[in-house]
């Protein structure tokens, strides 16, 4: 999703990543990935549980309030915001339904593309 102000766009990816780019720079530069950040898992690795696996992004949105704060909505309907000036994951939210939950949380990240 592009920024409603800044030259830059969040995408969420299969590869578990929701990556920062710059729209402005040049087709020829390396430089248009700006960030990429990657969900904390809440489990130590091993643990057995909803959110043992990782999760992958389904969605992404900017906080209007909070220019520089980045929503991710995951496949478990967990959602996490994260800070982009400074990189690091601020909020993360868990479900306490099933599929609803998830399917409620796409459908909002939808609404705001």
């Amino acid at each position: 999703q592009h920024h409603a102000y800044l030259p830059c766009m969040a995408s969420a990816g299969a590869d578990g990543q929701m990556c920062l780019w710059n729209t402005e720079a040049q087709e020829t530069s390396d430089s248009r990935l700006q960030a990429s950040f990657v969900l904390k898992s809440p489990l130590p690795k091993g643990t057995l549980g909803p959110f043992a696996e990782a999760d992958l992004p389904s969605c992404t949105a900017w906080v209007p309030a909070l220019t520089s704060q980045l929503l991710a909505g995951y496949t478990s309907a967990r959602v996490s915001v994260f800070d982009v000036r400074h990189g690091t994951q601020v909020l993360d939210l868990f479900p306490e339904g099933g599929a609803s939950s998830a399917a409620a949380v796409t459908s909002t990240c939808a609404q705001q593309l």
